[in-house]
Order: C-alpha cells, then structure tokens, then sequence
C-alpha cells in the first residue's frame, strides 16, 4: 500500500513480489518514477484510488500473520513529550521523507 511520498512509492516497487499488488491509496504532491524497466517481468497489480475499507480485515490479517511487516515503512518515531516536533514532521512529510511517523508513550 502507498501513501503519500515518492519513497514510499519506491519502496513498494522495491518490496513487491512477482505476482503482487501496489495499491496507491494517498495523494502525491510530487511526481513518482514508476520503474517499469525493473517490474515488466513481475506480472504486478497496481491500483489507485481511495481506501477501501472492506479489505481492512484482509490488511490486518496479513500484518498478523506477519506476511507484511508494516514497521518497515516507519521512519520517524517520537515519545509524546516530543507530540509537536512529530507533528511538524507529518505536516511536512514529503520535505522530511516521512512516510510514517509514530509517536508513543513510552
């Protein structure tokens, strides 16, 4: 799944299996490669659009079968003292590289 950024767009053409599906689900506020030079062969599925909520008990089941392993699509993590920093870093994704920004209370 594609949220937002270009990097997260790379990492999924990176991540995807032969056979496998992109679905682009956010909204880019900067172009995108799509390297078809390396995905032609991988009989790929990519769909755009907003999210589906039907197929979240799919997602969630994938995630806990740990077929996905969403933690590799985190690349901020803030504790709740530090809430305005990781604010300003969602607000300003695309500049940060921010695909997912986690804040905890630990």
């Amino acid at each position: 799944m594609v949220v937002g950024i270009p990097a997260t767009f790379d990492i999924c053409q990176e991540i995807v299996k032969p056979g496998g599906y992109i679905a682009n689900v956010g909204v880019h506020g900067k172009p995108v490669e799509f390297h078809l030079e390396k995905l032609w062969i991988s009989n790929i599925t990519l769909t755009t659009g907003l999210v589906n909520t039907s197929t979240t008990p799919m997602l969630l089941k994938t995630v806990t079968s740990k077929k996905l392993q969403p933690e590799q699509l985190i690349t901020h993590r803030f504790t709740f003292d530090q809430f305005l920093e990781a604010y300003d870093v969602f607000k300003q994704a695309a500049e940060n590289e921010a695909m997912k920004v986690i804040i905890s209370n630990e």
